[in-house]
């Protein structure tokens, strides 16, 4: 069986989700620095998406995402 989920969201949130994608050049793993935080407006709910911050080890080795990779 398969299924479908659609989600949306607000246009200049997905814009500063993707801007803020990274990958760690060393370890391969996904983070995503943006730091969301946007109040309720036209009818819309309040969003609050905190940060992925990188660990220390992989500070220094962040690389920005391709906007069509996993």
């Amino acid at each position: 069986m398969q299924q479908v989920l659609n989600l949306t969201l607000r246009e200049e949130i997905l814009v500063e989700k993707c801007c803020a994608r990274r990958v760690c050049g060393q370890c391969g793993k996904n983070f995503n620095i943006a730091n969301i935080n946007y109040p309720a407006a036209g009818g819309d709910p309040p969003i609050f998406m905190p940060p992925l911050d990188p660990p220390d080890k992989c500070s220094d080795k962040m690389e920005q995402r391709e906007v069509g990779s996993a």
